[in-house]
């Protein structure tokens, strides 16, 4: 998951947010902080987790 949220963030400059239904949270979490724009662009992850709630309040 990590290199697909990675590449779309690159290829998609104007993104805004992101929709994951499903595994991948963790990887998508990395993906944001190494793009340097998790501040501008928002998660929203199902079903929400403990695992899940901690990935994306960091």
């Amino acid at each position: 998951m990590e290199c697909c949220v990675g590449c779309l963030i690159m290829m998609q400059p104007d993104l805004r947010g992101i929709y994951i239904a499903g595994g991948g949270v963790e990887g998508a979490v990395d993906a944001l902080r190494e793009s340097g724009r998790a501040h501008r662009i928002r998660l929203v992850v199902h079903p929400l987790t403990r695992e899940t709630r901690a990935a994306i309040t960091d």
